[in-house]
């Protein structure tokens, strides 16, 4: 370091720099929460292209637009990014909220896991729909449902382990 200054495990924020012995959830609630702000990002960025009925970038070729085209896209006259919008968006508060409320913790958690089954399974049917009906896919509704998955896998772990360390207090 310049000076003969050395820096050792600063503390960026509170919770934060904690290098070795980092609580696995609040990384997983990190990961799940910078997760969910991507997945915000492309359903809006998606959404965007449905209400405006204007192309979006696709680098796999003209899926997207096929997608965007078909009436499965718009269940309910709603287009099919606003769902992921809004998934993301609950899951975004809850993360952030988990970090300011500890003792809402379970709650919060079983929030995010609710949201993040209803999310997986909507996910999983509108690539069904893509592969079987539609016959096309969108390069950022995949995108989107992996990150979904993802964020099913950790919330879930996040859960069980949660359930898990509960358990271990009360006994």
């Amino acid at each position: 370091m310049a000076g003969g200054t050395k820096v050792k495990n600063v503390d960026f924020a509170r919770g934060l720099g904690q290098h070795k012995g980092v609580n696995t959830l609040t990384l997983s609630n990190r990961v799940i929460f910078t997760l969910a702000i991507v997945g915000f990002v492309v359903a809006g960025y998606v959404l965007k292209g449905y209400l405006t009925e204007s192309s979006v970038f696709c680098p796999i070729g003209g899926g997207c637009d096929a997608v965007r085209k078909s009436p499965y896209a718009w269940p309910l006259g709603i287009p099919i990014p606003a769902f992921g919008f809004i998934g993301y968006t609950v899951i975004l508060v809850l993360a952030f909220l988990r970090t300011l409320k500890p003792e809402n913790d379970h709650k919060l958690l079983t929030g995010m896991l609710g949201m993040a089954i209803f999310g997986t399974l909507f996910v999983t049917g509108f690539t069904l729909t893509e592969a079987f009906l539609i016959k096309e896919f969108c390069f950022w509704c995949v995108i989107s449902t992996l990150i979904m998955y993802i964020i099913f896998g950790l919330t879930l772990t996040s859960f069980l382990k949660n359930r898990k360390s509960a358990n271990v207090k009360r006994n």
